[in-house]
C-alpha cells in the first residue's frame, strides 16, 4: 500500500520505571479522545482500554467496574476468540469508556497464551474505534506483537537520574528487539515545571535519552489520587486541572494522522 495518511487507532502504554502512572495515561488518553470531537463524525469515537497485565493488572479497579475477561478462555484455543465473545467480556464505565480486563490471577500471566491476546486485540480493534493497551512493564510473550501491531507506542518515565538512565538502558533494548517498529515516543510524567538550579531539565533528559520527547505530565498527586478513588477518568472531575489538560494536549498529539507505508496490522483495526 502506498503512504497515506491515518489517524492512529491503536495506541501502547507501557512505563520504563515501576509506578510511572501508566494506568492513569492509559485512562486519561482514552477519555480525552472519547470527548473530543472528529472532524467529520457526528458521534463521539468508540474506546476501548485493553490491560495486558493479567496478574497484577490495575485499569479495571482504577474505574471501578468488574474485569470482564475470562482467562480460562485466554489459556486456550485462539480460534474460539471472535468479536461476539469480546463484547461479552467487556465492561462499560458510566463515561463511555469500555474496559477489557481480567481478574488478577497469582501467575495469571504464566498461564496466558499469548496467541489469545492477539486474537482478544483483533477482536476489539474490530468493535472498536481506538483501542488502547495498558502494557505491563516487565516484557510478557506477548509484549513485542503488542508494541508491534500498535500505531503508536508510549514509554512512560520520570525526570530523574535513575529514571532516566534504565529508561535509555530499556529504549535500546527494544531498538534492538524490534528494529523494525515504528520510534517508541517518550513522555514524562510527574515533571515539576518549576525551574531551580539543581533541578534537571527537559534538555537534559532529552541529551540523556539521546531522542527527543513527546511531551511532558506535571506533577500532580492528588488529582489522579482523587480520580482514582471516585472510579473516575480524572478529566471528568477535575477538568481544568493542569493534569488533564497535559493529558488533553498529548492526546491530541497521539491521535495526529500518521503516515504508513503498508496496511497496519489487523489488532490495529
Amino acid at each position: 500500500m502506498s503512504a497515506q495518511a491515518t489517524q492512529p487507532n491503536c495506541l501502547a502504554f507501557m512505563g520504563a520505571i515501576g509506578g510511572a502512572g501508566v494506568t492513569g495515561a492509559v485512562i486519561e488518553t482514552g477519555f480525552s479522545i472519547l470527548k473530543a470531537k472528529r472532524p467529520g463524525h457526528a458521534a463521539a469515537p468508540r474506546v476501548c482500554l485493553m490491560d495486558l497485565d493479567f496478574e497484577n493488572g490495575a485499569l479495571a479497579g482504577y474505574l471501578d467496574v468488574l474485569p470482564g475477561v475470562d482467562t480460562g478462555v485466554l489459556a486456550g484455543d485462539p480460534a474460539r476468540i471472535d468479536g461476539a465473545l469480546a463484547s461479552a467480556f467487556v465492561s462499560k464505565h458510566p463515561s463511555g469508556l469500555r474496559v477489557l480486563s481480567a481478574p488478577g490471577l497469582l501467575g495469571g500471566n504464566n498461564s496466558v497464551n499469548a496467541d489469545c491476546v492477539l486474537a482478544l486485540m483483533d477482536a476489539a480493534a474490530s468493535l472498536y474505534d481506538v483501542l488502547i493497551l495498558d502494557v505491563p512493564r516487565l516484557w510478557q510473550p506477548w509484549t513485542q506483537a503488542a508494541l508491534m501491531a500498535s500505531d503508536r507506542s508510549v514509554l512512560i518515565t520520570e525526570m530523574n537520574i535513575p529514571a532516566l538512565h534504565h529508561t535509555r538502558d530499556r529504549l535500546a533494548q527494544m531498538d534492538a528487539i524490534m528494529p523494525q517498529s515504528p520510534p517508541i515516543e517518550l513522555v514524562i510524567n510527574k515533571h515539576e515545571r518549576r525551574s531551580f538550579r539543581a533541578a534537571i531539565t527537559a534538555d537534559d533528559a532529552r541529551q540523556a535519552l539521546e531522542r527527543d520527547i513527546t511531551g511532558f505530565v506535571c506533577i500532580d498527586a492528588a488529582t489522579p489520587r482523587n480520580a482514582m478513588n471516585c472510579g473516575q477518568p480524572a478529566g471528568s472531575l477535575h477538568p481544568d486541572s493542569r493534569y488533564v489538560k497535559d493529558w488533553d494536549a498529548l492526546s491530541r498529539k497521539l491521535m495526529t494522522p500518521a503516515r504508513t507505508q503498508s496496511a497496519p496490522a489487523q489488532a490495529t483495526g
